[in-house]
């Protein structure tokens, strides 16, 4: 499933920076790292500003505070996080936040997926991703499915 979410955002966007901490998150399992590096448009980019990472450290674990310091050294147009404490953090930074959800209503407001809700599913029963029974039927309705 995080493959598949990879490549809908390729298709969204023509390349993704991701900081150190977070490609070890992805590339946890054997094969989606094997994905992962075959894919020339996903840039491993270290952090640089040390002294944030370990303020954001105290709150937040590695990934989520290297993305926010790398989201800032680059001026990013967005951070993709669904953390709440780290969305919220990162938003106190001046950050703009899109979620997982968010980028799959783009997804098909783009036509690179036909429908969000065989996304939804398996991420919540998969991945175990949490998503209310409201705001699952919110996106459903924002993008004509339910």
């Amino acid at each position: 499933m995080k493959i598949k979410l990879l490549l809908i955002m390729k298709g969204l966007y023509r390349e993704i920076l991701i900081p150190n901490e977070v490609y070890k998150e992805l590339a946890a399992l054997s094969k989606q790292k094997k994905v992962i590096d075959s894919f020339d448009w996903i840039k491993i980019v270290e952090i640089k500003n040390r002294n944030l990472y370990e303020e954001l450290r105290e709150k937040l674990d590695k990934g989520e505070s290297e993305a926010i310091v790398l989201a800032l050294e680059l001026n990013s147009d967005f951070l993709v996080m669904d953390e709440a404490k780290g969305r919220r953090i990162a938003r106190s930074y001046g950050i703009r936040i899109i979620g997982l959800l968010g980028i799959l209503v783009l997804a098909k407001e783009e036509g690179l997926i036909p429908k969000v809700e065989p996304y939804m599913k398996d991420l919540k029963e998969k991945m175990g991703f949490r998503i209310s029974e409201k705001l699952y039927k919110d996106i459903l309705i924002r993008v004509n499915e339910g």
